[in-house]
This record gives structure tokens, C-alpha cells and sequence, in this order.
């Protein structure tokens, strides 16, 4: 289970670091902000 919990978290983790990735992308590509 701890094993399992700690894959989830890693996964999370870096779902948001390219979710973060890709925001700063879109940021650039359209100059809005």
C-alpha cells in the first residue's frame, strides 16, 4: 500500500511539473500575460 500511495504521489508530482511546463509554454506562445 505504501509502495503504491508513494508511485501515486510521484505521478501527481510530475503530472503538475508538466502541467506547469506547458502553462509557462501557452504563456509565452500567446504574450497574453
Amino acid at each position: 500500500r505504501n509502495a503504491i500511495k508513494t508511485e501515486a504521489s510521484r505521478f501527481i508530482e510530475d503530472t503538475d511539473r508538466l502541467l506547469e511546463v506547458f502553462d509557462k509554454k501557452r504563456v509565452k506562445q500567446k504574450g497574453a500575460f
